[in-house]
Formats: structure tokens, C-alpha cells, sequence
């Protein structure tokens, strides 16, 4: 690994990792603090390696029954701990925020899925991100119904056929039984509008 950073910092480019695994130092103080020895390595050695982390970090179940702005403040007040723990080994790490909620379907969160809750999600959070100079990705502008496995008849996951893997996106499919890739927004005149 630090060899390929060596020959990306030749080409004068940033070096950068997307983690689903962020969240975990939430339990702690402070990176060093982490107990699992093997998670800990990671977080130091990647932090003081990498040029920026993508956070990938959705609403936990125990904040998905709150109304929305109060899970956006309480998402963003760990995206904001997040930063915080990792600039203590990097000061000049950036920290990218991605983050979603689904407009329908099943998921491990249990959150209350729907256009409504996706469409508020999505505009709260860039307020937020703005408000905090915070650089944010959220997923997906596009539906992505092929990840949902409709031969999975009793697979109750995210990833089944009930499920709400295919289904971050700003725009829907127009038709998904076509074979044609025509995407309409989810609220029809409805724009998000970032800064």
C-alpha cells in the first residue's frame, strides 16, 4: 500500500479510501482508545496515509423514528466526531460524508422508507453540509433496481426483493420492465438544488 501512495504522490494525485466502517470509532473517545486491536490498526494506518475517507454512514435504528432534521443533527453530529477523532492522527485528512435514505423497500435500519422521508433526508442534509462546510456525497442520483434480487423469494435483506438496496436515488426508473435506461425525478418538478 504505501508504495502505490508513494507512486500517486509522483503523479501529484490524492489518495483515498470509502469505509462502511466509520461509524465503529463512534464508541470510542479517540482512536487510540479502540479496543479490537486489528480495527484500531486500520483507522491509524489508513488515516495517517490517505489524503481523504469517505465516510459511508446511514441513519443507526435508534435515531430512524426521530423526524428527519433531528437525524440529520444527530447524523451530523457524528459525521462531525468522525472528522474530529481522524484530524487527531491527520490534521490534513479530509473526511467526505456519504450518506442516504431509501424511497422504498426493507432495510436493516428499519427506517420508515419513503419518497417523502427520502426528499427530506437528502434537502436537510445539504443544509447541513453547508452550514458546516462539510463535503457530502449522497447516494444515488439513480435508482438501481438490478440490486435488488427478485429470485431471492424469501431473502427479507436489503438486497431482496423487498428491499431498499436499489432504491437511493433522486431519479426513478420510467420503467423497470424496459430495457431502455429512461430516469424521471421521484417528485415530479422537484430539483435539488446543491451549493
Amino acid at each position: 500500500m504505501d508504495q502505490n501512495i508513494k507512486r500517486m504522490h509522483n503523479f501529484a494525485l490524492k489518495v483515498g479510501i470509502r469505509l462502511n466502517t466509520c461509524h465503529t470509532i463512534l464508541r470510542n473517545d479517540k482512536v487510540n482508545t479502540i479496543e479490537d486491536p486489528n480495527l484500531k490498526y486500520v483507522f491509524e494506518s489508513l488515516a495517517r496515509r490517505v489524503h481523504y475517507i469517505i465516510c459511508d454512514y446511514r441513519p443507526p435504528n435508534e435515531y430512524v423514528f426521530q423526524p428527519i432534521i433531528d437525524v440529520v443533527q444527530k447524523i451530523g453530529q457524528d459525521f462531525l466526531r468522525i472528522r474530529s477523532m481522524l484530524q487527531e492522527l491527520n490534521e490534513d485528512i479530509e473526511v467526505i460524508a456519504q450518506t442516504g435514505w431509501p424511497s422504498w423497500g426493507f432495510n436493516e435500519n428499519l427506517s420508515p422508507n419513503n419518497v417523502s422521508n427520502e426528499v427530506e433526508y437528502w434537502n436537510y442534509m445539504n443544509d447541513w453540509a453547508n452550514e458546516n462546510n462539510f463535503p457530502l456525497v449522497m447516494y444515488e442520483a439513480f435508482d438501481t433496481p438490478w440490486k435488488n434480487d427478485l429470485k431471492r423469494a424469501n431473502d427479507f435483506s436489503a438486497a431482496g426483493p423487498t428491499g431498499s438496496a436499489g432504491h437511493h436515488g433522486w431519479f426513478r426508473r420510467f420503467d423497470n420492465n424496459s430495457d431502455m435506461f429512461t430516469y424521471i425525478p421521484k417528485v415530479r418538478g422537484l430539483w435539488i438544488l446543491c451549493n
